[in-house]
Order: C-alpha cells, then sequence, then structure tokens
C-alpha cells in the first residue's frame, strides 16, 4: 500500500471484522473521495476480493460482493487490477452470461454497470464498489445500498471531485457526514481521503507542469469550459 491508502486500509480491516463476525458497526458506507492518483481505485478493487477471500460465506450463504462501473470498457483497469493480484487457482473468471470471478470456496464477484440502474434490482449483495462514483446515477447507489441491508453489508465509493452537477450527490453524503460530525452523532458514511501528494508510485514533478497546459487551452470567456469541481 501507499502511504496515501493507509487510512481507508485501516477503516476496511475494521469494517470487515465487524461483517466477518456478524457485529453491529456504524459505517454502511465508506466514502474514498480525492484528488487522481492517489489509489482510490485500486485500493476499493482490491478491498472487494479481500472481502470475497476473508468471507467466503455469510450465513451459510455464499458471499455476494458487486464491483460497478459505467460501462464495461470503463472497467478494463479494474481488470488489469484483479489479474495483477488474485491468483488463477483461486478464482475463475467468467464473462458469458453474468461476468463473475467465482471463487473455488464459493464467494462470487460479480462485474456490474449502471447503463440501465434498474438492473440492479435483483436481489441481495453484502459488498459493492462504486468506481468513479461521481460518474455514476444517485438511483444506483440508492438501490444498491438498499440491497446490502440484508446482511449488514457496507457500499465503497471511490470518486474524485466532481466536475458536474450529475455528481453533486457525492458531495452532499460527504457533507451530510461532516453535519451529523458537527452534531454530535455517529455518521453512517465514513469520509476518507486518498491524497495523491502521499502517492510515492505517481511522478509529482510533472504534475504541475500538466495542470498548466490543461489551462493554456481554455477560454476564460467561454462559460461552457467553466469547471463546475471549482466551484463546488
Amino acid at each position: 500500500l501507499q502511504e496515501s491508502q493507509l487510512d481507508a486500509a485501516t477503516w476496511f480491516n475494521e469494517r470487515l471484522t465487524a461483517f466477518r463476525e456478524r457485529k453491529k458497526h456504524a459505517h454502511c458506507v465508506g466514502l474514498l473521495l480525492d484528488d487522481r492518483r492517489g489509489g482510490k481505485s485500486f485500493i476499493c478493487n482490491l478491498f472487494v476480493h479481500c472481502a470475497a477471500v476473508d468471507c467466503p460465506k455469510v450465513d451459510g450463504s455464499p458471499t455476494e460482493l458487486w464491483v460497478i462501473t459505467q460501462s464495461i470498457p470503463a472497467r478494463d483497469e479494474l481488470d488489469e487490477y484483479t489479474r495483477a493480484v488474485i491468483r488463477p487457482a483461486w478464482a475463475k473468471y467468467r464473462e458469458l452470461p453474468k461476468r463473475i470471478w467465482h471463487y473455488r470456496h464459493g464467494a462470487k464477484v460479480h462485474m456490474k454497470t449502471t447503463d440501465d440502474p434498474e438492473s440492479l434490482r435483483v436481489g441481495r449483495v453484502d459488498w459493492a464498489f462504486f468506481n468513479e462514483a461521481a460518474l455514476l446515477p444517485e438511483s444506483a447507489y440508492e438501490i444498491t445500498l438498499r440491497a446490502t441491508q440484508d446482511k449488514a453489508g457496507a457500499v465503497l465509493l471511490a470518486s474524485n471531485r466532481p466536475k458536474r452537477n450529475k455528481g453533486r450527490w457525492v458531495i452532499r453524503l460527504w457533507e451530510g457526514a461532516e453535519k451529523d460530525e458537527r452534531e454530535g452523532l455517529v455518521p453512517s458514511v465514513k469520509l476518507l481521503r486518498v491524497p495523491p501528494s502521499l502517492n510515492t508510485a505517481i511522478d509529482h514533478s510533472a504534475k504541475a507542469g500538466i495542470a498548466r497546459a490543461i489551462m493554456y487551452s481554455k477560454d476564460d470567456d467561454d462559460e461552457t469550459q467553466i469547471d463546475e469541481g471549482l466551484i463546488l
């Protein structure tokens, strides 16, 4: 792990322990929100497969885990991550008919998309991961989160700061959890930062030059080029 990922991994360890031991836990959502290149997608994908390895069954039935992306092509990076860490003897992947990693000890990791959010109404899920959550519909999040209540599971959200209003729901989650904390309540959403400044796997010296090169292309008089992420 990179230092940027340690807080998230520490929280996940506690949350997975509670799930495995069938104990109550305050958090039903872990929200990893920060700028790009902190390692959010990699670590959340790893969390899902750690849960599959560690908890093959829950209350006697196979553990159901979902990895959710905007589309099938959008999951290419996650597929690479998975094949880099999962030994072939542990699990087999089948693209058809349902795009599932079948673990030999019973757990199932389903690869899903939000092309049609209503397609997520298919029963129980124990752990789910939304990659690039701000690009996905809020309805998909609500449907999936409700499906975790059968076995007291959790949803992982990895998101950059939204640049468009369609991702505003992610900011509302963050603000709602902060409001609970200010009022002395334990929020149901765990807020986790994954700062790219602590990720030594990237070239930080290149970042400033890239940012300047992008700004050169912007038209200050063109309102369509306003970065709503800065406003939010």
